[in-house]
């Protein structure tokens, strides 16, 4: 799971597991559940929103910027991760980054336009919005 805050509003990924029969045997798969979470005004907490992503991706990293959500995920098995941006409205998908390492856990930072990724194999990578 993790979590970041903007002003008052909690931003957030937790992973979901779910169980398919296919032919004779169960599989376990994993999902990724997005959400946004805002005061009702009552001392209380209320939905925005919340999106399920069939993924089979495991959540590394979540950072939260002034347009949107960037997290970054492991796939399923071998293989390089991707950075997803997500936006911050509706939780929708907006632009997909593929890496050529698995992200380092927690390991996103953002400051002045740029963002910074830690990656595996120990590399730091640097992407900048201008």
């Amino acid at each position: 799971m993790a979590v970041d805050v903007d002003n008052d509003t909690v931003y957030g990924v937790t992973e979901k597991y779910r169980h398919e029969r296919r032919e004779n045997t169960w599989i376990t798969i994993r999902d990724l559940r997005m959400y946004c979470n805002q005061p009702d005004g009552k001392d209380s907490w209320k939905d925005a929103w919340s999106v399920d992503v069939e993924s089979h991706n495991k959540m590394r990293a979540l950072v939260c910027t002034a347009d949107a959500l960037i997290l970054a995920v492991q796939p399923k098995g071998e293989g390089p991760g991707e950075l997803w941006f997500v936006s911050k409205t509706d939780g929708s998908i907006m632009k997909t980054v593929k890496l050529d390492s698995v992200p380092r856990w927690d390991g996103i930072g953002v400051s002045q336009g740029n963002m910074i990724v830690t990656t595996e194999d120990g590399r730091v990578l640097c992407f900048s919005s201008r």
